[in-house]
């Protein structure tokens, strides 16, 4: 008999608590999956973008959902161009993280990063989901 329970994150922070007799479901807060799942050393190398992942939740976790965005800077924000080449991309990391194990992670850009002199890319990435065993196993 499996006596685990899992709970699941996502980015409208509903948490998922899947246990051996049936399903519930609890809001969470956005803070609370940034306080237990953190983004660290995020580097950026022309179209290559790396970063580590920290489980700091004290259970083992898995399928951490990540959201990476590259945010569109206008020189002039008062007068911003027509055609944002802003956009992001969901990446799953769906190997197991015990707690305060760290994974590193990279992503590799499908578009190409418009060099313009009207603005410049920012890139940033948020952890909008993952699951949480109550035991370790």
């Amino acid at each position: 008999m499996n006596y685990r329970s899992r709970f699941t994150y996502f980015a409208v922070a509903v948490l998922f608590m899947a246990a051996a007799n049936g399903h519930a479901e609890q809001v969470v807060a956005r803070s609370v999956i940034a306080q237990n799942i953190t983004v660290e050393n995020l580097r950026v190398d022309g179209p290559s973008l790396r970063g580590e992942i920290v489980n700091r939740s004290g259970r083992p976790v898995e399928d951490v959902q990540l959201l990476v965005t590259y945010d569109w800077q206008w020189r002039d924000e008062m007068k911003p161009g027509p055609d944002s080449p802003a956009w992001d991309k969901a990446i799953l990391i769906a190997e197991r993280l015990a707690p305060n194990e760290v994974r590193e992670f990279s992503q590799l850009s499908e578009q190409p990063l418009a060099t313009r002199g009207d603005g410049e890319f920012h890139p940033s990435v948020a952890v909008v989901g993952y699951t949480e065993f109550n035991r370790p196993e």
